[in-house]
């Protein structure tokens, strides 16, 4: 599931949310040339991988990025049972994201035979 997520809406659909599945979120800012970059490859391995994606506007949600200590962006975090348990800011590409994410515990359940 992919969520464009809000100051008021950030506990539910993030925190709370995070307590039955891990939820990325990327925050990011329209002038932000990197968070261009990121962004399709993280929206595509949302729907790859078994994550939320919840994409934040720092430009114009300045409140909740303050109050997460967005200090830059692209910004990128993983939440599990309600609490932040890693992330990074700027670009990688798709290939560092499977791996941060694959270090995180998020990978396929598909298996092949």
């Amino acid at each position: 599931m992919i969520l464009d997520v809000k100051t008021p809406d950030f506990r539910a659909e993030v925190l709370e949310r995070s307590k039955t599945t891990p939820v990325v979120v990327l925050f990011w800012a329209e002038w932000c040339g990197p968070c261009k970059q990121l962004k399709p490859s993280l929206m595509k391995l949302a729907i790859e991988l078994p994550f939320d994606l919840a994409r934040v506007d720092a430009g114009t949600e300045r409140e909740l990025a303050a109050q997460e200590n967005v200090r830059a962006v692209p910004n990128v975090r993983i939440y599990r049972d309600g609490a932040l348990v890693g992330g990074f800011s700027g670009a990688r590409t798709e290939a560092q994201l499977r791996a941060f994410l694959e270090n995180a515990g998020i990978t396929s359940s598909l298996e092949f035979d």
